[in-house]
């Protein structure tokens, strides 16, 4: 592994926790992720608890499969000079699972739930990922990190190097570690506080470039951002 290259440590416990969905097929998992940021004034942290909804299908004639939802918040990281690093959601859930959890499955929830210990450790080699909407240095297994030129301004959003924190916050700050730890906390609602343009978006349902989240004109980050990146509640 590179010198330069930073490895997402997700560290799975477990607290005896289980929500029963209103269907016996259903079965919802709630973890609490925090970011762990490194700078010249000390450690950084940030935390939010989110939710995972994974309903199994009944099987009809040859098909089956499963309905996974989400709820919960972008994790916020308050750094020097006033910035603020965020850690998306992701629009697929499936997505949001296996950067949480390095899987998609519901066998990997009933295990970090049914585990009593600090007993999963898995260290996610930051290969570089090839999705043509990323920069060239996107990490895979890292959620999407962000922050703003001016948090008042949403189309200000800009992607953050999570091998390279220190070339968007300056000298000295780096990605500690990402740790996720099943919960029984309440679901976290703090992001708005933060944002001043959340609910007003959420409501007329656009994007961080303010236009409909049905017409995507670019690549631009904050044509391909909205509101569910940063907040889903159900």
């Amino acid at each position: 592994m590179g010198a330069q290259q930073k490895t997402l440590v997700i560290l799975i416990a477990a607290a005896l926790f289980t929500t029963q969905s209103c269907s016996p097929f259903g079965r919802s998992y709630r973890y609490r992720m925090t970011i762990e940021v490194e700078t010249l004034e000390g450690l950084r942290t940030g935390a939010a608890v989110r939710e995972i909804t994974y309903q199994e299908a009944l099987k009809l004639a040859d098909s089956s499969g499963a309905h996974v939802t989400q709820q919960g918040e972008a994790v916020a990281v308050d750094l020097p000079g006033g910035r603020t690093m965020f850690a998306l959601l992701e629009s697929d859930p499936y997505i949001t699972m296996q950067t949480a959890f390095g899987a998609d499955s519901r066998a990997i929830l009933d295990s970090a739930q049914a585990d009593m210990r600090l007993a999963v450790v898995k260290p996610y080699p930051p290969t570089i990922g090839t999705d043509p909407r990323a920069p060239s240095n996107y990490y895979h297994g890292y959620p999407q990190l962000v922050t703003f030129e001016d948090i008042k301004n949403p189309s200000t959003v800009k992607m953050v190097d999570p091998g390279h924190l220190e070339k968007t916050f300056g000298r000295g700050v780096k990605l500690r570690r990402i740790t996720v730890r099943m919960t029984k906390e309440a679901i976290t609602q703090e992001i708005v506080k933060r944002l001043p343009w959340l609910e007003d978006y959420q409501i007329r349902q656009v994007n961080l470039n303010n236009t409909p989240n049905s017409s995507v004109a670019s690549n631009e980050l904050a044509d391909r951002l909205g509101t569910g990146y940063f907040q889903i509640l159900n």
